[in-house]
């Protein structure tokens, strides 16, 4: 209004110019941030490309290589046989770590989906044994669990598959022949919300020293188990990371020479009762029992078995054994020594087998 106060106009257009500087400043930061997210989003595009490019163009060839090499490990020259299975090991060892590498990878990048749903713990511990129980046997090594029934989690099935799997073929890694691995769960201290699901085994256990390396992708602790199993070193990180997302933790108890017991807390289903069975103590020099006693397929099958194995065609062996086992439940130990013995190209070892066959037929 007039008349003009001029120190006042000049306070008004100062603040004016202020303002007018510092809305320029934010449009241009607001420029500078979105070039940035655009940038951002094309790293991980291309960080995407990448790692479909490796899952894909890397892990293919690795199918024929595979093939050909156990092909190779089949040959009638005894010194190209060597070779062949020895590379065909190696290939194998290659293929098991960039698998852990990819899923590992998965997890760093948020591209392995996390999605819990109640689960019934034994179900998870029985299909892990079950899966492992070949192992197991051909390491003459007891692989059970005692969780018993109705105990419910709320975890994602895919994680809680690979934390079990991960720890029990760890376990049996690490233990002798003729010891025991047992999976087992115990309440979590008072806690009602909360389990812990245990890996126990009696094996050649750990020290301090060694314990304080694992969960560690800084330090590279990978040791050689007691049949010369090798491993990647990534697989206990992972299962820290998959514990983690449920908000548990993981930890080891172990003692040289007596055996160790990985423990990993997940979260309980609301209505589940805290019922559970004690973990029965597992003795360093424990034996298991006699096993389950064989028992032979019919003879036209071991007349087809010793055909396959006089042409030294290990794969369909395999296939063989697998046929033999869904024909009835009896004939599984059988079938799972067999498909063990063709899988290590043992070919002198299936021979001696269908022959003691044959003659307590």
């Amino acid at each position: 209004t007039k008349p003009i106060q001029q120190r006042e106009v000049l306070a008004r257009v100062i603040t004016h110019l202020r303002i007018c500087h510092l809305t320029q400043q934010l449009q241009t930061m607001n420029e500078e941030l979105h070039q940035s997210n655009q940038a951002l989003n094309k790293m991980n595009a291309d960080k995407d490309k990448f790692f479909s490019i490796v899952a894909h163009d890397l892990k293919g060839p690795f199918m024929p290589l595979l093939g050909n090499l156990e092909l190779l490990s089949l040959s009638d020259d005894m010194q190209v046989k060597e070779m062949g299975k020895s590379a065909f090991v190696s290939a194998k060892q290659v293929f098991s770590l960039l698998e852990n590498l990819l899923q590992w990878a998965r997890l760093q990048m948020g591209r392995m989906e996390f999605m819990p749903v109640n689960l019934e713990l034994q179900q998870i511990a029985q299909q892990n044994v079950k899966l492992l129980q070949e192992v197991a046997t051909s390491k003459t090594i007891a692989l059970s669990t005692t969780i018993p029934q109705g105990i419910m989690v709320r975890a994602d099935e895919n994680m809680l598959n690979t934390i079990m799997r991960n720890l029990t073929n760890n376990a049996l890694k690490f233990t002798k022949s003729g010891g025991r691995v047992t999976l087992s769960a115990q309440p979590h201290g008072e806690s009602a919300e909360l389990v812990e699901v245990w890996v126990a085994d009696n094996g050649v256990g750990m020290s301090d020293v060694d314990m304080a390396k694992l969960f560690k992708i800084e330090v590279h602790h990978s040791t050689l188990g007691t049949a010369k199993e090798k491993g990647t070193g990534l697989g206990l990180v992972m299962c820290q990371e998959m514990v983690q997302l449920h908000g548990g933790r993981i930890w080891v108890e172990s003692e040289l020479g007596k055996g160790t017991i990985f423990k990993f807390t997940m979260p309980l289903v609301e209505s589940t009762p805290l019922v559970f069975q004690p973990l029965e103590p597992l003795e360093a020099n424990a034996t298991i029992e006699t096993e389950t006693k064989i028992i032979y397929p019919p003879q036209e099958e071991l007349n087809a078995l010793l055909e396959l194995a006089h042409s030294g065609d290990m794969a369909s062996i395999e296939k063989k054994a697998t046929q033999i086992a869904q024909i009835d439940d009896q004939y599984l130990p059988f079938a799972r020594k067999l498909h063990e013995l063709a899988k290590n190209f043992e070919d002198e070892e299936i021979m001696a087998l269908l022959k003691q066959c044959q003659a307590n037929l």
